[in-house]
């Protein structure tokens, strides 16, 4: 392969305006001459890194990456990572690039705004540049959330993350979809985290957020009264081994795992309460005409009762529109 041929090959054709001002900003330089080291995304999918490649080697690259000159001809990556990476791949010997003098600030800043706002960010990377940027700015939260134009949620939540133990840690970089379920670990400690974590692959399906909020409140419940003895811990273990068994025949019979379970009486309607689609208040009133209708007079005032009481309190919401009858 030549070097022509291994240079990048020119983007799709841009208007005339567009194509004036791309040549006035970017320049080719050469891909051995780029550095990382701001970045502190450590994965990237193998197959998505390929199939970027395949699209820059049919079309070109759409956008240039972004760096900044470190003298002697060396450049630092400040962003485009990915597309840095699959050129390398396609063997290019040079590849487009906005070269612009940055701060340190501002370098991390794009580096981090960047990677935050990807789809497929691996959460604990996307948590070290987060406490990286605050630990070398000495900013907080806020600031940070500001950086890169993220709720300050969404920056207090990666950073709860680091509290993980290091194989729990390695099981949110597997298991991204499960990162709400991770996020409910953080209120424990290390010894219970492996303990949840025990309990959460036990189940041959990933538990709902309520079940899996049960175990966390138990072990919780159980690390609030600790007295640093090894009784506590086996009590921890006890809850663990609960659980695990609680999963397992829940999972036989096609049911949410329960820490317990109220009495049903048989004499009732069965309640019409699996709608999802419609407001729980809706479906409770329902329920309590249905009762009324059947005879049951005080049970369905207990549930018109507790319905009632419930929207006062905000506790639930409902489509006032269907009741016409107790229009006020």
């Amino acid at each position: 392969m030549s070097a022509e041929q291994a240079a990048a090959p020119p983007p799709k054709r841009r208007s005339r305006k567009r194509a004036a001002a791309d040549e006035q900003a970017v320049t080719h330089i050469p891909v051995a001459d780029v550095a990382t080291g701001l970045n502190n995304r450590t994965v990237f999918n193998p197959q998505k890194l390929a199939d970027l490649a395949a699209s820059m080697a049919e079309h070109g690259l759409a956008q240039p990456i972004t760096v900044r000159p470190r003298g002697a001809g060396r450049y630092q990556l400040v962003a485009g990572e990915r597309r840095w990476r699959a050129a390398k791949l396609l063997g290019w010997k040079t590849i487009p690039a906005l070269v612009r003098d940055l701060t340190d600030r501002q370098a991390r800043s794009i580096t981090l705004i960047e990677n935050s706002h990807r789809e497929d960010v691996d959460p604990i990377d996307e948590a070290l540049g987060y406490r990286a940027y605050m630990d070398e700015f000495g900013v907080g939260e806020a600031e940070m959330a500001t950086a890169v134009n993220l709720p300050s949620v969404r920056i207090y939540k990666r950073l709860e993350l680091l509290k993980l133990r290091a194989d729990v840690q390695e099981q949110v970089r597997k298991n991204p979809t499960l990162l709400t379920l991770f996020d409910l670990m953080t209120i424990l400690d290390h010894n219970r985290q492996a303990l949840a974590l025990r309990v959460l692959i036990s189940k041959s399906r990933p538990p709902s957020l309520a079940e899996f909020r049960r175990v966390v409140n138990d072990f919780k419940g159980d690390q609030d009264k600790e007295d640093g003895t090894q009784g506590a811990l086996f009590t921890a273990d006890q809850i663990a081994d609960m659980w695990v068994e609680k999963f397992q025949v829940a999972d036989q019979a096609g049911e949410r795992a329960r820490r317990a379970r109220l009495p049903i009486d048989a004499r009732f309607p069965a309640p019409r309460v699996k709608d999802r689609r419609q407001w729980l208040a809706n479906q409770m009133k329902d329920w309590a005409d249905d009762l009324a209708a059947a005879g049951y007079d005080e049970a369905a005032a207990a549930i018109y009762t507790l319905t009632e009481q419930c929207i006062r309190d905000n506790r639930l919401e409902a489509d006032e529109s269907q009741w016409t009858e107790y229009f006020t």
